[in-house]
């Protein structure tokens, strides 16, 4: 799936495949380094080296690691789209395999679905920036995603699909959130897998009735959080028919 990733480079120039570069930055993200910096130290291990080697395919390589700044310079350069494709198609190469199976939950793929923030700034990092104001009155921009990963029951989770909530007009009078970005998260994952028996595993913020509609209208089961604040009619309901053994 690397190697079939778009390479806009001129071949005569460079040292590294796409493959090998590729594999550098998931080994930073991999072993939880902070920085290209810090980076630069740890790839000088030969170890590092051997490591990457094997991952990348290349066993007789006997080429060091890269410089951090090399993979960072090239990703920026590869449409993001490209490399979102590749966790669906991995995930339906799992399922092609039955590699998961024994691990679903009553016959379902759990998928859990949920929004993560990615970074935050005290300026306008650019005009997608969600804004939050704060108690002192000065204003976060901020990125985020909504994204749905698959839960197995030994532990594992397999991230799936992301959607960016972002702005799409800076001088709109609503902001996207994760509600909406929800929807279009939905849909996607319907594409992407449309007879999949899934059942979506979320918090509170989508325990309302166009989501469970979403879902039924889609022929999902769900595994919402009901808190009374939220939903108190569902929330009784939820729990008249708990206590009536239902």
């Amino acid at each position: 799936m690397l190697r079939a990733l778009p390479d806009a480079r001129q071949a005569q120039r460079c040292t590294y495949s796409l493959v090998r570069l590729v594999w550098s930055e998931l080994m930073m993200l991999i072993g939880g380094i902070g920085s290209r910096y810090a980076m630069q130290g740890e790839s000088q291990d030969w170890q590092f080296a051997l490591a990457l080697d094997r991952l990348a395919g290349e066993p007789d390589s006997r080429l060091p690691a890269p410089h951090p700044d090399t993979p960072y310079v090239f990703l920026q350069t590869l449409p993001p789209e490209t490399l979102a494709a590749i966790f669906p198609a991995l995930f339906r190469a799992f399922l092609k395999q039955r590699c998961f199976d024994d691990f679903r939950y009553h016959g379902y793929w759990l998928i859990a679905i949920d929004a993560t923030w990615v970074r935050s700034f005290k300026y306008p990092h650019c005009a997608h920036c969600l804004r939050q104001r704060q108690a002192d009155g000065s204003i976060k921009y901020m990125h985020a995603v909504c994204e749905a990963k698959v839960l197995l029951s030994n532990g594992m989770v397999i991230p799936l699909l992301s959607e960016a909530i972002e702005n799409d007009d800076p001088f709109a009078s609503k902001q996207d959130c994760e509600r909406k970005a929800f929807v279009r998260l939905a849909a996607e994952l319907k594409r992407e897998f449309p007879r999949l028996p899934i059942c979506l595993v979320m918090d509170a913020l989508y325990c309302c009735g166009p989501v469970l509609q979403r879902c039924e209208a889609k022929g999902w089961q769900y595994i919402i959080v009901c808190k009374p604040g939220n939903s108190p009619t569902l929330y009784e309901a939820a729990k008249a028919a708990a206590m009536a053994g239902t």
